[in-house]
């Protein structure tokens, strides 16, 4: 997955490999190696790699970042309600939803057994 992640970036910014080695100051072979897949560069120069591309290091392994979660208004009204509460009510309000939550998930594996 690296590997193919690292030349698909590399081509989308035209860098040629010569370009990206004497960059991150390593041999054309070096980065050869890395795009087959038959070397892994260093942990090191991985920050260089990410920066010379423009992307994170999770990006270069193929990692995609979770989407931010969007509250409605009334969602975020009952986070703000739960903050201000002292614990004895926010302990209440978790033991409800867990409840809630494994009740729910219990009635669709029994509709799936069905």
């Amino acid at each position: 997955m690296f590997s193919e992640t690292l030349k698909t970036l590399r081509k989308q910014r035209k860098i040629k490999q010569s370009e990206m080695a004497a960059a991150l100051n390593v041999t054309q072979g070096a980065v050869a190696n890395w795009e087959k897949g038959l070397r892994a560069p260093g942990i090191d120069i991985l920050p260089e790699i990410a920066r010379l591309l423009d992307v994170s290091i999770d990006q270069l392994f193929g990692i995609q970042p979770a989407p931010p979660m969007i509250l409605t208004e009334e969602e975020k009204q009952l986070v703000l309600a739960y903050r201000a509460a002292d614990k004895k009510i926010q302990q209440l309000a978790r033991y409800s939803l867990e409840r809630f939550s494994a009740e729910k998930t219990a009635i669709y594996r029994d509709r799936e057994n069905d």
